[in-house]
């Protein structure tokens, strides 16, 4: 049974919407069911409504909940956002581009250290380092001036994925960005695809996936994210939450009371869900710093499942 502040959730018209809930309280429910709301009461056709996910399994359970609500050929398009970048560059501009996956990304970062006789930085602390800097729109002079090798790592690292027609996971997402940016003939192309765009678990996305939904949604203007900003786990792969007090149309306001309430502002409708708060989040993030690194790979390899190596996404 739907709450009342679900309902107002699922049935606002408002242009941005953020969705900031805490676990157990719908989330998912809410972005599923105010696809199905928009179907059925505002004909808005399937094939113009799209849902990103990040994970292979947070994708198949969305498209087994609107299953059940729109039957199972529905045309809601769903993918995480590998997913969707990469196939736009296979389809496009990449066509015999190969994908690298983490293993070999791993195997690769170990050969350039080993070359280069570098005995101070561990292969997966590159790893992590280099996915943050492709991530970010900007780079940490602190971490330039800090650690040189890791960037001299990057750019030899960037070389070989040139030289060998390779991409990893993290360039997909960069390379869609540019070409949005670069390419006036595609970013119309990708503006005029979709008229209303939906992102679950939003405390979750980089800078990247950031600037490549306000171009996609720069001509329609609909856009609804839910997240909860104590459970972000993707810090280390450049996720910030911080990306929703970018502008105004993001900005996230505490309810200090943390009473049930909608807050309308200008173009922005904030939904602060009741959460239960467990600690600071600065002491979650401290205390769950190896638990999110595991889930993290468990989720890169989960979504490793499909790119098979040389190969394509779904």
């Amino acid at each position: 049974m739907l709450t009342e502040e679900q309902i107002k959730a699922i049935t606002s018209d408002k242009g941005y919407i953020l969705l900031n809930a805490g676990p157990g309280s719908g989330k998912t429910t809410v972005l599923t069911e105010r696809i199905v709301h928009m179907v059925k009461n505002w004909k808005v056709p399937e094939n113009r409504i799209h849902g990103f996910t990040f994970t292979n399994k947070a994708t198949n359970e969305m498209n087994y909940r609107l299953n059940q609500k729109l039957g199972n050929n529905h045309k809601v398009e769903l993918s995480n956002f590998h997913q969707y970048t990469f196939n736009y560059l296979r389809s496009f501009f990449m066509p015999d581009v190969e994908v690298l996956t983490d293993s070999t990304k791993e195997e690769i970062i170990r050969n350039l250290i080993a070359e280069r006789g570098f005995k101070a930085i561990e292969v997966k602390d590159t790893c992590k380092n280099i996915s943050r800097i492709k991530n970010n729109l900007n780079v940490d002079e602190q971490l330039l001036c800090k650690r040189l090798q890791i960037f001299e790592i990057y750019y030899a690292y960037e070389d070989y994925l040139i030289a060998h027609n390779k991409i990893d996971f993290d360039g997909m997402n960069l390379e869609f960005l540019k070409l949005l940016q670069n390419d006036e003939e595609f970013r119309n192309m990708i503006q005029d695809e979709f008229d209303y765009i939906l992102v679950d678990e939003a405390q979750d996305i980089n800078w990247i996936q950031y600037e490549i939904l306000k171009i996609m949604t720069a001509k329609n203007n609909h856009l609804f994210m839910v997240g909860d900003p104590n459970q972000s786990i993707y810090s280390f792969r450049g996720s910030d939450i911080k990306i929703l007090d970018e502008d105004d149309k993001y900005q996230v306001q505490r309810d200090l009371n943390r009473e049930i309430k909608i807050i309308f502002d200008k173009n922005r409708v904030i939904f602060p869900f009741p959460q239960v708060v467990i600690s600071e989040r600065e002491e979650n993030n401290a205390q769950n710093e190896y638990k999110n690194m595991d889930s993290f790979v468990d989720e890169q390899r989960e979504l490793s499942q499909g790119f098979e190596e040389g190969g394509g996404g779904n």
